[in-house]
């Protein structure tokens, strides 16, 4: 359930990133691309990884791959809900910083008349 909750925060998200970027005037197509980068890679890769590496230090050690799956479940619930927490923040500091006016340059004076002489 979490991890529907997870996508559809990431579809929402980068919908609403393109549609703020294109407003602000920054590559919109590049900053959806990112955010839906960022949101996948950090709900589904990393902690995709990080089970995989926790597996096989597991079966290194001497558990029986058989009973692996029984051992895994507490650690990948917490690591699951921490990269679910980890992505939502990035996706957070994403829509902050393109949401942000880029500054316009302040002109202080107009330059000078041309001398014809």
């Amino acid at each position: 359930m979490l991890s529907i909750i997870g996508i559809v925060v990431i579809i929402v998200a980068t919908i609403q990133v393109y549609k703020t970027a294109n407003s602000t005037g920054r590559n919109a197509v590049l900053w959806a691309i990112l955010t839906l980068c960022v949101g996948f890679g950090i709900q589904w890769v990393i902690p995709l990884l990080i089970g995989i590496v926790l597996g096989l230090i597991w079966v290194a050690s001497g558990t029986d791959p058989a009973e692996l799956q029984s051992k895994i479940t507490g650690p990948a619930l917490i690591i699951g809900i921490g990269c679910l927490v980890a992505s939502f923040v990035a996706l957070w500091i994403i829509m902050k910083t393109v949401s942000r006016v880029p500054e316009q340059p302040v002109v202080t004076r107009p330059p000078p008349p041309p001398n014809f002489s």
